[in-house]
């Protein structure tokens, strides 16, 4: 038979019972059903409450946790909060050095920097009184600049210092930031009588090439005012203000060196331009002289030559070889005086630009030949060869005027002559050259095996009256071995070229008389069109 109570089945009881014993085991039936569903529940509120109250346990575990939490997070935040205002100090602190530097890089003048070094100071490390130290050429310290002191002080006696020692000398020798967190504490501290009583101050040193030059100093009236973020943003600060220190000396030095160097640069300028007006007037002096000199020499020399020719066609002389070779003698040194009289004319008309060239068609090979036929005495008597080249026989036609032509190529030559030892040869060459803007330029090359030039005479042998070497070494003669002369041949030659729009310049590898390098002459001649 089933346990139930109020509907609700839990348990099957089995009884062997009689018909007429049917009430009774339903009355039994009731009562074991209502003893077993008491002993369940007893047994249930048991369990119940055992979950109660372990819920209660695991209750008050998570409030003891949650409250631990709680002051975790609490104290986090208050971290968090204190990190924050931190960053934001930092930050502040980091914007400030950097306005300081951008304000300290833009100083040039060194009278402007250190005042400004102390204003940027007390915006970077807020302070009551600041100052700045520089050494002097003895290692003394001097203020350059303060704030905060009061007006009317002798600010220029400022100093501080412990056990009668000045605080810049305990810095330069420690080359470290001094903190004193109580002045009224430390033992052996003195001040002027004058300064405000400040109980915290901070030395700060300057640095140029890993020395000290100086001292930064920061005071505030409470004690222990300064910590170490202050410490470490002043200290970043003494590292700018002395590259700012430095900058503004080597600034100061530049400008006193561009004033020293303009100053030197106008007196050279004066000192040129007073030799150059010397320079002129003896040049012109020169010009003036070769000119009245050639028409002084010129005329006289007419008359030598007129009564020459005379006297050698006297009959008296005829049947006399000494006196007919003095004779020759006399005439031969009185066209060479001639020749120079010439040269020195020719001189004068091309300074003054009154010779111009009659330009003609002029073919080269002609030219050249002649040359080579009026020397060859000379060249035979010293035994040098002048070898034209076949080119020369192709040569375009030159746009010259043929007597000018000659004349310059001739000095070349004849310069040729007188520098190639004897047994030496001379080369001519030619051929046509393209030059950008020009057209076509025949170039001519008389080269000589003689002793060549020095580069740094290569230009100015062009130059009238210059001559290598001493003068009074050089022998006479047109043609003798580096035989003397007037010095006009070459500057001759480059003032024809230079009227017929032409170029010419020298080369050579330099000067030996032992080796003899040669020398190269390019002269460069327009083309007939």
């Amino acid at each position: 038979m089933p346990l139930s109570l109020a509907r609700n089945r839990f348990g099957f009881m089995w009884v062997e019972v009689g018909p007429r014993d049917w009430e009774v085991y339903v009355r039994v039936r009731n009562l074991v059903s209502s003893a077993l569903l008491r002993i369940m529940l007893v047994q249930q509120k048991g369990q119940a409450q055992k979950e109660v109250e372990r819920l209660l346990g695991e209750a008050r575990e998570r409030a003891t946790e949650l409250a631990i939490a709680k002051e975790f997070a609490e104290r986090t935040a208050a971290e968090n909060a204190k990190l924050y205002s931190s960053e934001q100090a930092r930050r502040q602190a980091a914007e400030a050095l950097t306005r300081s530097a951008r304000q300290l890089s833009s100083l040039g003048a060194v009278t402007e920097v250190p005042q400004q070094i102390v204003s940027q100071l007390s915006r970077v490390v807020p302070n009551d009184r600041c100052a700045l130290f520089l050494e002097d050429v003895n290692g003394i310290p001097r203020l350059l600049a303060h704030a905060g002191f009061p007006e009317g002080c002798p600010v220029e006696s400022l100093a501080f210092t412990i056990r009668d020692t000045n605080v810049y000398h305990l810095i330069a020798r420690q080359s470290e930031p001094l903190v004193i967190g109580d002045t009224q504490n430390m033992q052996g501290w003195r001040q002027n009588e004058w300064t405000p009583e400040d109980r915290a101050w901070l030395g700060i040193p300057l640095y140029a090439k890993h020395k000290v030059i100086g001292m930064l100093t920061l005071s505030r009236g409470a004690p222990a005012a300064f910590n170490q973020d202050d410490v470490l943003l002043a200290n970043t600060f003494a590292s700018q203000a002395s590259i700012a220190l430095e900058n503004a000396r080597l600034w100061d030095d530049l400008n006193r060196f561009n004033h020293m160097m303009e100053r030197m640069v106008e007196q050279r300028v004066e000192e040129l331009n007073n030799a150059y007006r010397t320079l002129e007037k003896l040049d012109k002096n020169k010009s003036d002289f070769i000119q009245v000199a050639a028409h002084e020499l010129r005329t006289p020399l007419t008359v030598i030559k007129g009564y020459m020719g005379m006297i050698k066609a006297s009959p008296v002389l005829q049947h006399d070889p000494a006196l007919m070779q003095a004779m020759e003698g006399v005439i031969q040194g009185t066209n060479r005086l001639h020749q120079v009289v010439n040269s020195m004319l020719d001189v004068v008309r091309l300074e003054n630009q009154v010779l111009t060239p009659h330009l003609e068609t002029v073919m080269l090979g002609p030219l050249l030949r002649l040359i080579r036929k009026d020397y060859m005495e000379e060249l035979a008597e010293r035994q040098i060869k002048l070898e034209l080249d076949p080119s020369i026989n192709n040569a375009p036609p030159l746009r010259a005027d043929f007597v000018l032509l000659k004349k310059a190529v001739e000095n070349i030559v004849v310069n040729a002559i007188k520098f190639t030892p004897d047994g030496g040869s001379i080369f001519v060459t030619a051929s046509p050259v393209p030059m950008d803007g020009r057209g076509e330029v025949c170039e001519i090359r008389i080269r000589d095996t003689g002793i060549g030039i020095d580069p740094s005479n290569q230009t100015i042998i062009f130059e009238k009256l210059y001559q290598l070497g001493k003068v009074e070494l050089h022998s006479s003669g047109r043609t003798t071995f580096k035989g003397g002369g007037p010095g006009l041949g070459l500057a001759i030659a480059a003032g024809i070229v230079k009227a017929h729009d032409g170029k010419i310049w020298a080369e050579s590898p330099g000067y030996d008389e032992e080796t003899l390098p040669g020398s190269t002459f390019i002269v460069q001649i327009p083309v007939a069109k």
